[in-house]
């Protein structure tokens, strides 16, 4: 229906006044997607989380057309510099045949998982759940903790808990995403609209 969340989600994060991402290092942009160099290459978003998102109501998405196995972050609320409860929220698809969801706390979640390419969600309910997702499967519940990042989303690395960017990646990304937290029907509905376009598109991978 007009005005719901289906019809909400057509928020270009690029061609807003409010934020303007920039790309830094080595990339090689393309119709099929953007694939940064895995050496230096990453997008500032220019988003800080404390002062656009909502601490408990938060999910950050990527859809990635590679299946490349390694410690590489797609998208991530680079680390500030408080040393405990960082609101920290990384995205490892793949890292020993594992994908590493590394969500507002210290500590890694994993699920098995042997190929990278797909539609990547961490996503944040409430002070006490993440609610994860690969495509349309629920990957990982866990219970966080958090404080309020001042630092800044980027897409194609992750960061040191100084703010330098790390872990950079040279996964074809085809789509990011950033907005409130979701729920379940919501990131299945976002799934299929992604699917869609994907298709649409001819880059769908799965």
């Amino acid at each position: 229906t007009t005005g719901s969340m289906l019809d909400q989600m057509k928020y270009n994060l690029k061609n807003t006044g409010s934020f303007s991402g920039s790309y830094v290092g080595g990339w090689n942009t393309g119709y099929s997607g953007n694939k940064p160099n895995g050496v230096n290459g990453y997008m500032d978003t220019g988003l800080i989380p404390s002062t656009s998102l909502a601490l408990n109501s938060t999910h950050l998405g990527v859809y990635l057309r590679s299946n490349i196995d390694g410690l590489k972050s797609d998208i991530s609320v680079i680390q500030d510099s408080v040393s405990s409860a960082r609101d920290q929220l990384n995205i490892y698809p793949r890292y020993s045949n594992q994908s590493y969801y590394r969500v507002y706390d210290d500590s890694n979640s994993t699920v098995s998982n042997t190929n990278s390419q797909g539609l990547y969600l961490a996503n944040r309910v409430s002070s006490l759940e993440t609610r994860n997702y690969k495509n349309t499967t629920l990957a990982i519940k866990t219970a966080t903790v958090g404080t309020h990042n001042t630092s800044k989303i980027i897409v194609g690395a992750g960061g040191t808990l100084s703010g330098t960017p790390n872990a950079f990646s040279d996964r074809e990304n085809a789509l990011a995403t950033i907005g409130d937290g979701l729920t379940d029907y919501e990131a299945k509905a976002l799934y299929w609209i992604v699917q869609k376009y994907q298709t649409t598109l001819g880059r769908q991978v799965y």
